[in-house]
């Protein structure tokens, strides 16, 4: 069950009037746009967020590092375990909002068009915080007190630290938050299990498979198809890390681009800039590309591009990956490297098995139905 229905099940419409919960203000629940820490050294690393890397389903494209100096000024601050909520239309509306996990040193900055909201100790939880911002019934009653005109409509914070809610006892929002955090990992982390099941360790090939080098296996092989006009765009700020899920379309004219490669459906796009990102993706259509991504070309006879992907996902290739990586703020898997890897070749059926339990279940997935008043 998605994390939103569960809430709901869980609490019922925190709006209600017959919401069972003793009502509070939020602003007394959580902390609303902290302050910054003190005495944060200028050269500390800390992750930058904007708001193009947070997407509308709680998913963080990216983490820039930069040193704290070229961001204390004129940026939201925010630490792990913060929720970020964006405040401006139409990204309020749209649901953007994330919790924050894994920043540099702990410790982010980002646009300005965030709220944050840091729980309390005893009082609140992050995933409880984050569910109930991402509530439809939530986000339409924060549209009807924006403040500003047209375009650069704004929540203010003093609708955040006045909204009454009921606030539901800590050990239930851990039983939500432990069930929140199951539902995340699986969006990508049961698969991994699924295929370290069946096929090992595919660095150390821990069942004794047949290998070929990716070079020999799966080369580089842009599409020799060409498109013309108004044609897909591919850049890896548009793919969800872990997943390979393409979380954002762009289109340009034939005529604008540079530094870009075609790619067609029989591609597997790996990510060799800054491999701990994971980023593998299937395309589903023709386009152009980054040439941070390099357009490997499975054999279809040998080598299932669903099976390949899901390999390049690991997380044993990608800790492989990041050790052969070099450069420091922007590290990348050497072509080299990549083009020598050893790849291992069950037999057929077995990587069709896998391709085929891997379909039916991102097919199946249910998507929870958006609560209205």
């Amino acid at each position: 069950m998605e994390a939103l229905s569960q809430f709901i099940e869980m609490f019922g419409n925190p709006i209600s009037q017959e919401y069972i919960w003793p009502k509070a203000k939020l602003g007394r629940k959580c902390i609303v746009n902290p302050f910054k820490r003190k005495s944060i050294d200028d050269e500390l690393l800390v992750s930058f967020i904007p708001m193009q890397d947070i997407h509308e389903d709680g998913t963080v494209a990216d983490f820039e590092v930069k040193p704290y100096v070229e961001v204390k000024k004129g940026f939201t601050y925010c630490e792990d375990n913060d929720v970020l909520f964006a405040k401006i239309t139409p990204c309020m509306e749209n649901g953007k909002g994330a919790v924050m996990r894994g920043l540099s040193n702990q410790i982010g900055f980002g646009s300005t068009e965030f709220h944050v909201l840091r729980p309390i100790d005893g009082m609140t939880c992050s995933e409880w915080l984050y569910a109930l911002t991402k509530l439809d019934i939530f986000r339409i009653d924060a549209s009807k007190n924006m403040t500003g005109t047209g375009g650069q409509k704004r929540v203010p914070t003093s609708y955040l630290e006045n909204f009454e809610v009921g606030i539901p006892p800590m050990d239930l929002q851990l039983k939500f938050a432990s069930i929140a955090q199951q539902a995340d990992k699986s969006k990508f982390g049961g698969f991994k299990s699924q295929f370290i099941e069946m096929f090992g360790n595919p660095v150390t090939n821990s069942k004794e498979w047949n290998c070929l080098s990716i070079n020999e296996i799966a080369p580089e092989s842009p599409s020799s198809n060409k498109e013309y006009g108004n044609i897909w765009v591919l850049n890896l700020n548009m793919i969800e890390s872990n997943s390979g899920k393409i979380v954002d379309k762009e289109y340009d004219s034939s005529d604008n681009l540079l530094s870009v490669f075609p790619f067609d459906e029989d591609n597997v796009l790996f990510s060799k800039l800054r491999p701990y990102l994971n980023k593998v993706v299937i395309p589903n259509g023709k386009g152009y590309a980054t040439t941070e991504l390099v357009p490997l070309r499975p054999q279809k006879d040998k080598l299932n591009k669903i099976f390949f992907s899901f390999l390049l996902r690991s997380d044993h290739f990608v800790s492989y990956a990041n050790s052969m990586a070099t450069g420091t703020k922007m590290p990348r898997m050497p072509l080299s490297e990549l083009r020598k890897f050893m790849v291992i070749l069950p037999p057929m059926d077995l990587q069709l098995k896998f391709a085929s339990i891997a379909q039916q279940a991102d097919k199946s997935k249910v998507h929870y139905q958006k609560i209205v008043y």
